[in-house]
Parts: structure tokens; C-alpha cells; sequence
């Protein structure tokens, strides 16, 4: 399911997803512009073993970096995607014939991310556990405050649910939001949010 900008996240799915423990991060890079840099360090200091993937490195934050994810060795509890969204078809294809059932397709602010239909299709299709088009800094505790107020807008703007409340309420599925709309909805997550992020000094 998509809103106008994009696909709706289920928290749900995020929330199972980050009690793995092993992921491979696919598109990882040295490179100080590249935010996989940031999800790798935030994640690792909170205790989780990330493997870097990446075809054009042998060696990336002092680890040693795999081409494929099938040339990984051990489990791994899932894989994050951080890669164009031409490239993440193949990549998702990859992940699949490997036996990963846990797949993040990245997306931060701006952009398309790592997300496409195509992407998202093959996880469908796999019947793959999918988190589509978000940012897993944004669903840690404890996260930094611009991660909690990203968050907290994507909620305003119905780009994520919970799959466990729709289904606690009688509602089944993602369902489709309309511009505009769900702000009004969910103003005061938001309105929640940012006072408490600006210690009460913001005003609706």
C-alpha cells in the first residue's frame, strides 16, 4: 500500500524485524555522505552485528565486506537495503535466493530511498516479512530526536500504521490515506512530538 509520497510502513513489521540481531546492511560504504555510515554506527552501539555488502568493497568500517548477500556466511536475521531503487530489484532477488525472510527497503528524507512497486512485489510474492520504505533510526529507543520527530511526521501524514492496532480495531490491511487528511487525523502525535522534543516550547 502507498500514500500519494510514497509506501505505507507497518510499524509492526519494523518493530519484528529489529529483534533480530545479525543483519547485512547492502550498500554499505566508507563514504562520509552516505547515511548507511550512520545506521551502521547507531546500530552497532546498541549491540547489533551489521555486515557490510557492497560489490565495489572488499573492506568497509574495518570489517570485512561481502559482494552478494549469498556470500555471507552464518545466519543472518535480515537485510537492509540501502541501494538506488534499480539496483534493489536485483538486490531483493538476491536477498530471496539466499533464504533472507526479512527484508528493509531504506528511505529517509527525500527521494525514493530504496523503494519501488517492482521491489515490493517480489517481497509480496516471496511472502517476505517486508518493511517498505523507512528508516530504522526511526523506530529505535532512545533514538535521537530528529529520528523520533521523523517519526512523528510520517505518522501525521498516514505513512505509518500499526497492523497490530488496525487489527485490534476490526480494520484489515494497510489502508490508503489522503493528503491532507491524515494530518488532521494524527495532528496531535505530532503536536506531541515536537513539544516534547522542543521541551514545551512549541505551540499548535
Amino acid at each position: 500500500m502507498k500514500t500519494a509520497t510514497g509506501p505505507v510502513v507497518d510499524e509492526a513489521a519494523a518493530i519484528r524485524f529489529l529483534e533480530g540481531r545479525r543483519f547485512a546492511l547492502i550498500g554499505a560504504s566508507d563514504n562520509r555522505k552516505s547515511f548507511s555510515v550512520i545506521v551502521n554506527t547507531e546500530l552497532t552501539d546498541r549491540g547489533y552485528d551489521i555486515v557490510p555488502v557492497n560489490p565495489a568493497s572488499q573492506c568497509v568500517w574495518g570489517r570485512v565486506c561481502y559482494a552478494t548477500i549469498g556470500e555471507v556466511p552464518g545466519q543472518i536475521d535480515g537485510a537492509i537495503v540501502m541501494v538506488p531503487p534499480d539496483v534493489a530489484v536485483d538486490v531483493v532477488r538476491e536477498c530471496i535466493d539466499a533464504g533472507v525472510r526479512s527484508i528493509w527497503l531504506f528511505r529517509g528524507l527525500g527521494g525514493p530511498g530504496s523503494t519501488s512497486a517492482a521491489a515490493s512485489a517480489l517481497c509480496r510474492d516471496a511472502d517476505i516479512d517486508l518493511v517498505d520504505g523507512a528508516c530504522p533510526l526511526m523506530f529505535m529507543e532512545r533514538g535521537g530526536w530528529t529520528h523520533r520527530l521523523h517519526h512523528a511526521i510520517r505518522v501525521a501524514r498516514g505513512a505509518v500504521v500499526d497492523s497490530r492496532e488496525l487489527a485490534s480495531s476490526g480494520r484489515v490491511g494497510l489502508r490508503r490515506v489522503e493528503p491532507g487528511r491524515a494530518i488532521d487525523a494524527h495532528q496531535d502525535v505530532l503536536v506531541h512530538a515536537v513539544t516534547d522534543l522542543t521541551g514545551g516550547q512549541f505551540e499548535p
